[in-house]
């Protein structure tokens, strides 16, 4: 991970761990392997189920599959949210994004996202100190520049996609490539380390915003990763 990319990892993580501050609770940061981290979480706090987004790097399968056989062991569910819900008359995924984008279009809209869930307590669990983690420059601090353009957190990151839903989604196509226009969503780094969910992108654009949009728009939000999310539950 490049020295930017961890500038913005350590915000993230820090306005994350402030919204869960509000709710009574606080972020759990661990290093190691998942699958043994994981498991070492489980035991610890008794958790019932393991809740991940999916990921579509060429290592995550493989992760996926320990990190399964690890709550296996510890009699804990582990489930993930499988987005392949367009498929092709012979139940395989699509290989051309124009006849994949037309089986979306004639399918039923994606489900409204979750709201956060109402935890009256959260579990207690040790973990890192975010600053300990390293992530920021220090000798030289050259991150000034990154703070002055760019905030990490939700709040900012909903701010800017409704702008550009309300400006821009529909022109996108068109000035996309006019560096003198504001017409980017900028929503890159917040889609791929802390970012909003497709789920979120979706349901902020009206429908004939999304159908308006072009391939290019449509596949920049398809095709991005999601970083896996765990939220550890207990059984009560």
């Amino acid at each position: 991970m490049g020295a930017a990319s961890r500038w913005w990892l350590h915000g993230s993580l820090a306005a994350l761990d402030k919204h869960l501050e509000k709710r009574g609770g606080h972020l759990c940061l661990r290093r190691g392997k998942a699958p043994g981290v994981l498991a070492a979480l489980l035991a610890e706090t008794s958790a019932s189920a393991i809740y991940a987004t999916r990921g579509y790097e060429p290592w995550e399968p493989a992760l996926e599959k320990a990190v399964a056989q690890a709550c296996k062991s510890r009699r804990a569910d582990f489930d993930l949210f499988e987005p392949e819900a367009v498929l092709t008359g012979d139940v395989k995924p699509y290989r051309v994004f124009s006849s994949f984008w037309k089986a979306c279009l004639a399918s039923e809209p994606p489900r409204a996202p979750l709201p956060a869930p109402k935890l009256l307590k959260f579990v207690e669990a040790r973990g890192d100190r975010l600053d300990s983690w390293g992530l920021l420059p220090a000798q030289p601090d050259w991150a000034g520049g990154l703070r002055e353009t760019w905030q990490p957190g939700e709040a900012v990151a909903l701010a800017r996609l409704g702008e550009f839903v309300d400006k821009h989604v529909t022109s996108f196509a068109d000035n996309r490539g006019r560096l003198d226009l504001a017409e980017t969503s900028r929503l890159s780094p917040r889609i791929c380390i802390s970012g909003r969910s497709a789920l979120v992108r979706s349901h902020r654009a009206p429908a004939p915003a999304r159908i308006a949009a072009s391939k290019r728009m449509c596949a920049s939000l398809a095709g991005v990763k999601t970083p896996i999310t765990c939220y550890i539950t207990s059984p009560s």
